[in-house]
């Protein structure tokens, strides 16, 4: 279902990526990306001039801020401070933040390398949806580089799980054994101390 136009169909799931499961946490990811909003609507008042936002009682994190929208040239491949101590901690934001480097969305542009580090801090702290984007992006090669034994230590850490419905745990060990038959031989050791690294707290 279209409900918004657009030029193709790449830039249709751009547009609407709430709607696909490879792009949407679902409701819980919906605060993160509400954190997202909260921060572009603060740089937007930034940038038209707005009297309250460069009031100088703001607090130094939003100072920087401030100082982050004065200082870049067009999109910035980094977030404010005062957005990066919003997410601190906050699993489901931090997986928005990786979606918004995923897809190029607010004021980032596209870069699977952060969206990679971002998924992964949200991933560590036992996100879910995080761990199935990793677990699927290492296993694709889908905008980085193909990483079987990162692939099987994540499909490896959700099989685990106690939370999840028993489709997923038939996915997540289908996905294990595809990445472990991808896995050379000299290369299974490090595969299951990735496992260890990555369930470590």
């Amino acid at each position: 279902v279209q409900v918004r136009g657009a030029p193709s169909d790449e830039r249709q799931r751009e547009l609407n990526w709430r709607l696909f499961k490879e792009t949407s946490p679902g409701l819980i990811g919906e605060v993160g990306v509400h954190q997202l909003d909260i921060a572009n609507w603060y740089i937007k008042a930034v940038e038209s001039g707005s009297n309250i936002a460069l009031s100088s009682r703001l607090d130094p994190a939003r100072e920087r801020c401030a100082r982050w929208v004065e200082s870049r040239d067009g999109k910035s491949k980094d977030l404010p401070a005062c957005f990066i101590n919003q997410v601190t901690g906050n699993a489901a934001a931090q997986f928005a933040v990786g979606e918004a480097y995923e897809l190029g969305l607010g004021y980032v542009d596209k870069d699977a390398s952060a969206a990679v580090d971002w998924f992964t801090k949200s991933a560590r702290q036992g996100y879910l949806p995080a761990q199935q984007r990793l677990a699927h992006i290492n296993a694709s090669g889908e905008k980085i580089t193909k990483n079987p034994v990162d692939a099987f230590a994540w499909y490896s850490i959700i099989g685990k799980r106690d939370d999840i419905t028993e489709q997923q745990r038939v996915n997540a060990l289908q996905g294990r054994t595809y990445a472990w038959n991808e896995i050379s031989a000299d290369q299974r050791e490090a595969a299951r101390e990735r496992v260890k690294e990555l369930s470590a707290p």
